[in-house]
């Protein structure tokens, strides 16, 4: 990877929350699963409790919070 890459990937990434910065780094496939999971209304702790077994460090508030979108990943502010 360049540095220019590098360096991108961690602007990318910097306002993520865990859960976001998780999930970025998942394959599309897995994010899809994901996102579908919960917009089919399913309850989050099986998801995040297989989350948890694929390496996701992030607790149970933290990732509630990414869930109910009210993480850093989505207070962003417009550019």
């Amino acid at each position: 990877m360049s540095l220019t890459d590098a360096v991108a990937q961690q602007l990318t990434h910097a306002d993520l929350c865990k859960t976001g910065r998780w999930l970025a780094e998942q394959s599309e496939r897995d994010r899809k699963t994901f996102h579908d999971w919960f917009a089919a209304g399913r309850p989050g702790e099986p998801m995040r409790q297989l989350c948890a077994q694929e390496g996701l460090g992030a607790g149970r508030s933290s990732f509630n919070e990414h869930v109910r979108k009210v993480c850093s990943c989505h207070k962003r502010s417009p550019v």
